[in-house]
């Protein structure tokens, strides 16, 4: 009778470890059919448990999942290797589209006399796949902890062993009971220095981390599971990191305490591309100056700083005058050089607050927040004007290049964006029409 219940105890173990890691797993039978899956299986490829569970793995979703690779894998290789991982699969679902993904394949002995079964666990490397060439990959890599060696605690074992990320299992205490191999690999630390230490100690302190504490301290016990927790640490192994946690409280035997479960997914490079995206969308790739979008959404800041202070903004055009020439005589590299070294020296001139962008050719747009009259933007333009009046030497070219400054102002001369771009386009226009090379600030006349 007890035995029975540490089994079942066991299972929901097993069956804990399966939910709290990151990445899609499946059980098979001997026949290939499913014998349970996680719920980011179902998640990631859009099937429900009941049209799952007892299935042919190749019958699932209108057949979906019949891929030639997978069959070589289960039927060819599983059965001379036993294991077999990181085996690539590329295919087309019909309710997710395109999809590579890395296979990591075991079969299991599980109870004396019982059948084998299969743990199929599913990494999607298709934005990594995407992303390779110029930027470092997020990497899933899952582990988890060993457990005692009854035939359920195999179990959990070899589902340890299958899944990728980091993992790590405290007792109530937040004692380290054990490890992954990918925690010890990824954190640069030792089996001997990590198993019966308090998580905060580990690597002479470097997990004494504030939010950690926050997380196990504090939420975890209110909530008893807790997903995509984010933790930026630099630690002094392996420098700074940004990591998901994924912590479950988990109730084992009668008269045992509690253990904590800790997922650790590494999204570092991950957050080093969305920073890198956002920085294109919202920069020009030739200058690194802010682009359209973010001067209006600047412009639009400044505004709203200028309505709660009683103050107003300027904002300036400027085009380079008869830049055409340059790329017509020296070609377009020599002109792409110039622009960047006029964005060098105008980004010196401005202060801190204020913002130089570029529109696009040979158009540059200035923002210039908390004026109390036209007088600053006037000293701003002439200013630019003497930048203008050096040289620029490049590729043993000295270039004497001069620009037409249009100058309006909010709220004197419009209420919006896109009337005070127009007012400084006309004052821009009236500079070159009166000669070139001079400033204009927007007058009705």
């Amino acid at each position: 009778m007890v035995s029975g219940k540490r089994t079942t105890r066991s299972g929901e173990f097993a069956e804990s470890i399966i939910n709290t890691v990151r990445e899609p797993l499946v059980v098979l039978d001997q026949d290939l059919r499913v014998v349970s899956a996680s719920r980011s299986f179902y998640k990631v490829f859009k099937v429900k448990p009941e049209e799952t569970v007892g299935q042919l793995i190749y019958d699932l979703g209108n057949k979906q999942w019949d891929i030639p690779k997978l069959r070589e894998l289960l039927e060819t290789i599983l059965p001379q290797k036993t294991t077999f991982d990181d085996y690539e699969v590329e295919h087309v679902f019909s309710a997710i589209g395109r999809r590579i993904m890395l296979l990591n394949a075991r079969q299991i002995q599980r109870g004396k006399g019982e059948e084998r079964i299969i743990l199929l666990a599913i990494e999607d490397i298709t934005a990594r796949k995407k992303i390779e060439a110029g930027l470092e990959k997020t990497r899933k890599k899952l582990a988890i902890i060993k457990e005692k060696a009854d035939e359920a605690s195999e179990f959990a074992e070899s589902i340890i062993n299958t899944v990728r990320e980091p993992l790590v299992a405290l007792d109530q205490d937040l004692r380290v009971v054990s490890a992954s191999r990918s925690f010890y690999k990824v954190f640069k630390v030792k089996p001997e220095e990590t198993v019966g230490q308090l998580i905060y100690d580990l690597g002479n302190k470097q997990w004494d981390i504030p939010k950690l504490r926050e997380l196990l301290e504090t939420i975890l016990p209110e909530r008893t599971t807790f997903d995509d927790y984010e933790v930026e640490h630099v630690f002094s192994t392996i420098g700074r990191r940004i990591m998901l946690l994924n912590a479950r409280q988990i109730k084992r035997e009668k008269g045992k305490k509690r253990v904590i479960l800790l997922a650790i997914e590494d999204i570092t490079t991950q957050k080093e591309l969305e920073r890198e995206i956002l920085s294109l969308a919202y920069h020009d790739h030739l200058t690194g100056l802010p682009n359209r979008m973010l001067v209006i959404d600047r412009f639009n800041m400044a505004m709203s700083q200028a309505d709660r202070n009683g103050m107003k903004v300027a904002l300036m055009m400027l085009d380079l005058d008869k830049f055409k020439e340059v790329n017509d005589t020296l070609g377009h590299h020599v002109g792409d050089k110039l622009l960047q070294a006029v964005a060098k020296k105008m980004t010196e001139i401005l202060r801190k607050g204020d913002t130089v962008g570029r529109f696009g050719g040979d158009e540059f747009v200035f923002v210039l927040s908390d004026q109390k009259n036209d007088q600053n933007g006037l000293r701003v333009a002439k200013k630019i004007i003497d930048v203008f009046r050096n040289a620029f030497v490049l590729e043993g070219h000295s270039l004497r290049i001069t620009s037409s400054i249009g100058i309006s102002l909010y709220p004197d001369h419009g209420a919006d964006i896109d009337t005070i771009l127009k007012k400084a386009d006309s004052a821009m226009y009236q500079a070159k029409q009166a000669g070139r090379n001079q400033y204009s600030l927007y007058s009705q006349a």
